[in-house]
Parts: structure tokens; sequence; C-alpha cells
């Protein structure tokens, strides 16, 4: 089943704003992987650049990091 998304929003602020919920909540903690940029694509079904600039915009802002081949994690706080 896919994830439900509004019309209320940009569809990459409710990514982001569902991956900063999940770090907020505790759900992610520092150093956990967040879902691949495929992972969520195939969960939402959207677009993939929209979903990398959700996930760009949290690298941007220090609340995630990328390592390369790796995948992406929740950065220290």
């Amino acid at each position: 089943m896919a994830g439900v998304l509004n019309d209320k929003k940009p569809i990459f602020e409710q990514i982001k704003d569902w991956i900063s919920d999940q770090i907020i909540d505790g759900t992610l903690e520092a150093h956990d992987r967040i879902p691949s940029t495929n992972e969520i694509v195939q969960f939402y079904k959207v677009n993939h650049l929209t979903v990398s600039k959700g996930v760009n915009q949290l690298v941007d802002e220090g609340v995630i990091y990328k390592k390369r081949g790796v995948g992406m994690f929740v950065a220290p706080e």
C-alpha cells in the first residue's frame, strides 16, 4: 500500500516532514539509516526528483547526512 499524501502542501515538503517527524518522535535516532530515495519513491509512488528535493533540503539543513554508496543517515544532534 502506498503512503498517503495530501494537496495542502508540496509533496517534497510532506516527505521532508515525514522524515523529520520520525527523527523528532524517536523512531529514527542519530546515525540510523533512513529509507533510500528509491524506497520512498516506491512507498509514495511519486517522482524521484520530488523525493530528492525533500531529502536534499534535510541534508542542507544538517538533519541527515549521506555516505556515498551506503545510504543516508540521521545526523547526530
